[in-house]
This record gives C-alpha cells, structure tokens and sequence, in this order.
C-alpha cells in the first residue's frame, strides 16, 4: 500500500444507526473520543455523522472527493458490523488508494475474524484507540513502518500481523474531550433523545462517560475497553459538564459507564455536585450496593433511573452467568428503589450456559408475580470477545467465525436446552410481552405527523395515574412513562395503522410475495392484529434459530432461504434497529430484492 509523506486528510465517521425513515439512536461516544484525540494533536481531521443524511453514501462519496481524503476511519460494536461494513465499502470503491482504519468492539472481540469480514480495512484498533490512531496516523504521515505500534492488526503476505497488546490507559482524565460538534450534536440534540431513555419529559439528552471498563467479568459482557476500571476524577467530569453548557441546551445526561460509581462516596460527591447544575440524569447500578440511603442521595440529585443488571431470577443461573449477586438481592434492589419512587430498568436475559427448562421457568413466574416492574425479556447474544462466545467456539457451535460477524451475531443455543425447548421459551416469551401491553387502559389515541408513530392517554396501572404520551414511535422501544412512579409501558397498534399497513401490503401483495423479517416485540402483535399478513403470499422471516419453526397466530416462521424458494421480491424488516443488519444480509446473498420500511407500510399517502 502507498503512504504519502505529508500531511494527510482524514475523515472520521459515525456509522448509520437509524433506518431511511429517520428514527433514534443513542449519541454513541467512541468515535468523538478518537476525532477528540486526533484533533488535540493537530492532524487535518474532516468528520461525518451519516445518521444526519438524507441520502448518507452519497454524502460519504461527496465528503471524500470535495476533502481530498487520504484515510477513513470508523468503527463500531460487532452487532454494528454492516453499518461499519459498508463505510469502507464505500470508501474503497471511491478511491483504491484510501487508507481504511477500523476499530471499537467489532475489532477487539475477535480482530482476526472481524478484519476477514470486513473486506475493505486496511488496519484494526485493538482496544482503546487515542492514542494507537494517533501513532498510526502518524506513521502514516512520515511513511514509515506502523510494526512497532501497539494494539493493531493488519495484512502482511496474506497473513495477519498483530502486534503487541496495548497498555490500557491509566490516566483518563488526560484523553481530549469526545468531539460532539464534530458529530453534530445540535442536530442529535434536537431530533434524536426523548423516548428512548424511558424518561417522562426528556426532550435533550447528552451521552457522558464517568468511567472505563467494569471490574465485574459476566460471561455474556465484554469489556471493549480492556479490563481493568478506571473512573475519571470528579473534577474531569464537571469540567466536562461545564464546557458543554457553555456551547449546548440539553436537559438530562445520559451516563454510558457499565458501572457508573464503585463507592458510595464517589456517588455522595458526584450528586452534590449535580444537583445545582438543575439537570436530570440517569446511571447503571449493581443491586448489591443499592441501599435506601444511596437511592435518597440520587433522588435528591435529580436522577430519574437507575439501570440494574437484573439477569435473571434465579441463582443456578446468576452464579454460571459470573454476577456476584443473588435474587434476594435484586428483590431487595428493586423495592428499595420503587419505594423511594424511582425508576428501576432491567431486562431478563435467558439462555445461558446453565439455563434449563425449570430456570428459566423460574425466571418466568417471577416476572409475572412482580408485573410493577417493567423488565424485559430477552434471549441471551454470544458476542465476540465474550466467555460465551468463547465456550461457542470451543464446543464448535459457531462454524465460521467471519459469517457469524457478518450473519449478525445470530441467537445460538449455548444452553442445556434442546433447541425445541428454546423454540418454546422464545415463542412464551414474545406472548408475555403483548400479554402484558394488552393489560393497560389506553384511550384518545390519534395518529402523531410521523408514520408509526401516535399520541395517546393511557392509566399507570401501578400507581392510577393518568398520563399523556405524544408521538411515541411504533416498532421501536419508546416507551411512555409514568410522571408519578416511572412505571414503562409499551403502547399497542393502533387499529388504524394496521389497517395502513394491510392496505399497503395488498397492494404490494398484487404484484409479487413479501417477506416479513424480525419476530420480536411488536412484529407479534401486528401478525395477531393484521388480516392481510394470513395471506398466502406473505412469509415470516428470522435468522434465529430459537424462531424458525415456531409459529405466530398460525403462521409459520422461515429461515431466510425461503426469499429464493418462493420468490419473494420486497422484504420488510419489522425491527427497525435491525434494518440495516437485515438489508446487509439481504444484498449479499439475494440479487434485485427491494427493502422496505415499515414506516413505508404505516403510511396511508405512500406510493408502493
């Protein structure tokens, strides 16, 4: 590959999160921090945020011809693989000559496997990267050799070169402040923050980061970062605090930590410093350190919800998981922090490498005894880096390590269930959560200006209050939240938009088969409510393996190969998060299909 000894023009990317109807996405902080630290060394740094594009690949073709660039970097979480894919993809295809630098949690958990799938990655960032990218842009402006950068991967001779792991940074208040206007934080500000915090009244969020890592090792996390915890100083963070104040209006942050404090004194310190600055926030817990006296101190600083890892509920399954807690304790947690009326948000995860089919009836039951709390049910993920996926590839369970980045991350049963039981455990678990939705009073709902989204009145179920909800998007996780007690709720299809979309899919359904990919949350619901989805011509599609096979309201879940036996030319992925993992499967293995959104079904003024 040709270096060029001069300086060189770089251009730093934010991936696309949100599908081509718009939609939210949490301001991610890894790729500010890295334009954050190149633009403190004085490199020529351009920047990009696609997910602010009306049409993202062209703007990413325009940015690279009209800036003379000389390297693209991005990165993302492995489950980000295709929107990062395709950012390379692009860049490649534009100009060969492009030096291409990848890094975040896709790199990290398995960088050999991660750097095969991509395709178009010159360079892998294994672990933190301001300093490495500092030190190889800088190779590369010098045209010398990058073989004694730490922390890299890249292709020598076909084969790959990976070089010494690098130290973890040990003083974290020193690394630049993430680059928020670089990545247009006015426009997220304004358009990208209400309902996905769960939040009643939040209208502006800031994502902030107090801390690096956990010290905690659960078999199914992995610490993208490195392992060992290290927390800014409280005066790093005010500082922080203050200077974004200076140039943004937001109303509430959003602490990323995996584990926000390690003490209670570091908590004391942090909410008295909070609370004059007159804004709203929430953090991740540990159950076992959540005390009355801890819960008042965060209430009395304005925090609205603390983030618990639940797991699930029972204590075979806790201890294989590596939690370090018990159920009691999470008992404990969960009604101190009810009582002093805040929010508490958890999910359950099931599928674990202990889990049978009496812990996870367990776990069951004792979701549906404790409905005053709105957890979530979900199936366990094998991420790359993880002790499961590790255990998955030593009990051979992941075939291909590169298609297994590429396929998504697809559900694999690492469990001592029998794949027919976890068919089952997954086909119970999508019932509970429209069961439950069905159990709230909900009245004067009305169309919101966006397609799939509504206004609506709607009865806490907990505490009797009435509430009022406005353009709450579908399809999505907004929740709607109580303004007494906090309590979550997901709100129904209304019969309207499902008479849209019926409408929309007779229509398409006049001049070939549809597919409908993704059966999870409100793609259950809409099969039982819609008429038109029982058509012959419609197919139900997952790439799960928990969900192939099952049934929903008597129709039957395909595995994707059935887009070419019965000739199905529109696919429309049902879960909008997952639209563009979905639309990079599709592309790669089906020729000339057309992706729709389901925002395009929802919309009655639409041309199909």
């Amino acid at each position: 590959m040709e270096k060029k000894s001069r300086p060189l023009n770089l251009l730093i990317v934010m991936p696309r999160f949100i599908d081509n109807q718009g939609g939210e996405y949490i301001f991610p902080l890894g790729i500010p921090y890295i334009s954050g630290a190149l633009k403190a060394q004085g490199f020529a740094v351009t920047t990009l945020n696609l997910n602010h594009r009306e049409d993202p690949y062209t703007a990413l073709k325009n940015t690279i011809t009209s800036n003379n660039i000389d390297v693209v970097l991005s990165g993302g979480l492995s489950t980000e693989f295709p929107q990062v894919k395709i950012i390379f993809e692009v860049a490649k295809k534009c100009c060969d000559s492009i030096i291409t630098v990848c890094g975040g949690g896709m790199i990290t958990g398995d960088p050999e496997a991660a750097m095969e799938a991509l395709e178009y990655v010159d360079y892998g960032i294994i672990g933190e990267g301001e300093v490495t990218n500092c030190e190889l842009c800088a190779c590369f402006e010098k045209n010398i050799p990058q073989e004694n950068i730490d922390g890299i991967i890249y292709s020598e001779e076909d084969s790959w070169i990976k070089t010494k792991p690098r130290e973890e940074i040990k003083n974290i208040d020193a690394i630049p402040y993430p680059d928020y206007e670089g990545f247009e934080l006015d426009i997220y500000l304004e358009n990208h923050t209400s309902s996905l915090l769960d939040i009643a009244g939040v209208d502006k969020a800031l994502s902030l980061l107090c801390s690096r890592s956990c010290p905690y090792n659960c078999t199914f996390c992995f610490h993208t970062v490195g392992n060992k915890y290290r927390q800014r100083s409280i005066d790093s963070i005010f500082e922080e605090l203050d200077f974004m104040m200076s140039k943004h209006d937001f109303d509430f942050i959003f602490v990323l930590d995996e584990l926000f404090a390690s003490t209670i004194e570091r908590v004391e310190e942090f909410c008295r410093r909070i609370v004059t600055y007159n804004l709203r926030w929430s953090a991740s817990f540990r159950v076992d350190g959540i005390t009355d006296e801890l819960v008042q101190i965060l209430k009395g600083a304005n925090c609205q919800s603390l983030c618990l890892g639940l797991e699930s509920a029972d204590n075979t399954i806790l201890k294989s998981m590596r939690k370090n807690i018990t159920v009691e304790q999470s008992e404990n947690a969960l009604e101190i922090i009810r009582r002093n009326g805040l929010s508490p948000v958890g999910n359950f995860i099931f599928g674990d490498i202990s889990e049978t089919k009496e812990t996870a009836s367990n776990t069951l039951q004792w979701w549906k005894n404790n409905q005053e709390y709105t957890i979530s049910l979900k199936m366990i993920r094998t991420l790359p880096g993880s002790y499961l996926y590790k255990h998955a590839l030593a009990n051979n369970l992941i075939e291909d390590r590169a298609q297994f980045l590429k396929d998504g991350c697809p559900y694999i049963n690492v469990s001592k269930m029998s794949d027919s039981e976890m068919r089952d455990l997954t086909n119970t678990i999508s019932v509970l959560d429209m069961e439950k939705t069905q159990n709230i009073a909900y009245s004067d709902i009305a169309l919101s200006n966006e397609p799939g989204a509504i206004d609506f009145t709607w009865g806490c179920p907990q505490c009797g209050s009435i509430n009022s909800a406005r353009n709450v998007r579908l399809f999505s996780l907004s929740f709607a939240s109580c303004s007494n007690c906090a309590y979550k709720t997901l709100p129904p299809i209304p019969q309207e938009i499902v008479t849209n979309i019926d409408s929309n899919l007779e229509q398409l359904l006049s001049k070939t088969n549809v597919g409908l990919w993704g059966m999870a949350d409100y793609a259950v619901e809409l099969i039982h409510k819609s008429t038109v989805v029982q058509n012959s011509g419609v197919f139900l599609i997952d790439i799960s393996q928990f969900k192939q096979g099952n049934y929903i309201a008597e129709k039957l879940i395909h595995a994707p190969k059935v887009i070419e036996e019965k000739d199905i030319d529109i696919i429309v992925p049902l879960v909008p998060v997952f639209a563009p993992t979905i639309s990079s499967y599709i592309n790669e293995r089906f020729k000339n299909k057309k992706i729709l959104s389901i925002y395009d079904l929802c919309d009655p003024s639409i041309e199909i």
